[in-house]
C-alpha cells in the first residue's frame, strides 16, 4: 500500500509541476512576447526552459544567458523548430557546435546565416543547407561558393543561387541549364555568351 501512496504522490507531483509550466506557458503567449520573466522558480529552471522552447519558438530570447550557453536546450530547441530563433539567440559557442547546425539546416537552410565560420566552411553542413534551400549559397565561405556539387545543389534548389557561385559556373553550361531548368528567369545571372 505503501508503494501505491508513493506512486500516486509522485503522478501527482509530475502533473502539478507540468501544469505549473503550462500556466507560465499561457503567461508568455499572453505577454505577447515582450519582456516576459517567469516566476523566480522557473527562472532558473531548466526542465521548465526546455519544456518552454520546445513548445514556443521564440521562447529562447527570454531566457536566461546560461541557458542560451546550455547545448541540451539549444538542440531541444532546434529539433523541434524551424530553428532560426534558436540559433539567432543560442550562444556564440553553440553557432560552431556540427550537430546544432547541421540539424538546423536540415530544418531551414537559410539559418546557414546564424552558424560561426568554420561550419560556413563545413561541406557537408552547406550541401545540406543548399538541399533545404539555394539561397543558403550567399552565407557559405567564398571556397565553397567554387564547389560544384554544391552550387549544382543550390541551384537545382534555387536558379537564381547563380548569383552567389563564383564567376566560373556563370559561364558553366551544366549550371546555367540548370537554372533554368528550375527557373527560366534566372538566366539573368548567367555570362552574356550563354544567354543566346
Amino acid at each position: 500500500n505503501l508503494s501505491k501512496v508513493l506512486s500516486h504522490r509522485i503522478q501527482r507531483s509530475s502533473i502539478n509541476i507540468i501544469l505549473g509550466y503550462a500556466k507560465e506557458e499561457r503567461r508568455f503567449k499572453n505577454s505577447n512576447y515582450k519582456k516576459f520573466v517567469p516566476k523566480s522558480n522557473l527562472l532558473t529552471n531548466k526542465e521548465f526552459w526546455i519544456y518552454l522552447v520546445t513548445r514556443n519558438k521564440k521562447a529562447l530570447r527570454f531566457a536566461p544567458d546560461e541557458f542560451k550557453s546550455d547545448r541540451e536546450i539549444i538542440l531541444a530547441a532546434v529539433r523541434r523548430h524551424h530553428a532560426k530563433f534558436s540559433l539567432k539567440y543560442a550562444a556564440d559557442e553553440l553557432k560552431s557546435d556540427r550537430e546544432i547546425i547541421l540539424t538546423a539546416v536540415k530544418s531551414c537552410g537559410i539559418l546557414l546565416k546564424y552558424a560561426a565560420s568554420e561550419s560556413k566552411l563545413d561541406r557537408e553542413v552547406v550541401l545540406e543547407a543548399c538541399k533545404k534551400n539555394g539561397y543558403a549559397l550567399v552565407y557559405a565561405a567564398d571556397e565553397l561558393k567554387s564547389d560544384h556539387g554544391i552550387v549544382l545543389q543550390a541551384v537545382q534548389e534555387c536558379g537564381h543561387a547563380l548569383q552567389y557561385a563564383a564567376d566560373e559556373f556563370k559561364y558553366d553550361r551544366e549550371i546555367v541549364l540548370c537554372c533554368v531548368k528550375q527557373d527560366a528567369y534566372s538566366l539573368v545571372h548567367a555570362a552574356d555568351e550563354l544567354k543566346s
